[in-house]
């Protein structure tokens, strides 16, 4: 990743482009459908953009060897929950997350999740990991005892994508709402069509109708031509026209 950077940065600062891309850059200029300078400014912001990506990317990847520290959060191994497996957990969540855990508190909180383990059966152990942790909460929760220190450390380990096809899915939903004959959708629009597509795909229609339709603000601005980029730059320069 560090060469493929490198590569990129280089690009970036000498401004490479084939002597094809070149030749059509000028007549392109020179036929006045682009301005070289904004092309340029273009192709910068690109870069960057792929740089910064491979950086953050790079940076997340550091922790993955660390992160088999929470494996005891799976509960598919009994002989991996004891205090010194969880021991590093707390060490990787406080250091790199900046998670407040009170250890003592965990401590006790551990013991009893421990206690209660120890009176399930193997037909318990045959559930998922998640209905696993629902039942101890819920057990928990009856019986008055506290686990607030305990959850935050599960609910970092759920958290974790299990692969990628989360993301894919909403690379998929974006190439079916911004096609070409909606290409003048701006960003901010794009990313509101996928937040709902994603967040609320479970809701009725009919109450997803209801709740939209109490949200006044919300309906003077789905009319409004703000949501179209084009239709903004018009605006302006149609604003800027008639000031002058």
């Amino acid at each position: 990743m560090e060469k493929l950077t490198t590569k990129l940065k280089n690009k970036k600062d000498d401004f490479f482009l084939p002597s094809d891309i070149e030749a059509l850059l000028v007549h392109l200029e020179e036929s006045g459908e682009i301005i070289k300078s904004e092309f340029k400014e273009t192709c910068t912001k690109f870069y960057d953009l792929c740089i910064n990506y491979i950086t953050d990317w790079t940076a997340s990847n550091q922790h993955i060897p660390e992160l088999n520290s929470l494996t005891w959060v799976c509960l598919s191994n009994k002989d991996e929950i004891n205090w010194s497996n969880i021991k590093p957990s707390i060490s990787f969540l406080k250091l790199n997350f900046n998670i407040t855990l009170n250890e003592e508190e965990l401590y006790e909180q551990f013991k009893m999740f421990e206690q209660f383990l120890r009176n399930k059966t193997d037909e318990w152990q045959c559930k998922t990991s998640e209905e696993k942790w629902l039942s101890i909460f819920k057990s928990f929760k009856e019986n008055n005892i506290d686990y607030s220190m305990l959850l935050k450390i599960v609910e970092f380990a759920f958290a974790l994508p299990g692969s990628n096809a989360a993301v894919e899915r909403i690379f998929s939903l974006m190439n079916s709402c911004w096609t070409k004959s909606r290409g003048n959708l701006c960003i901010n629009t794009v990313e509101a069509t996928l937040v709902i597509k994603t967040n609320l795909e479970n809701k009725p229609c009919q109450q997803f109708y209801e709740d939209i339709s109490k949200n006044k603000d919300l309906l003077i601005r789905v009319h409004k031509t703000a949501k179209y980029s084009t239709t903004n730059q018009k605006s302006e320069t149609e604003a800027s026209g008639s000031q002058t």
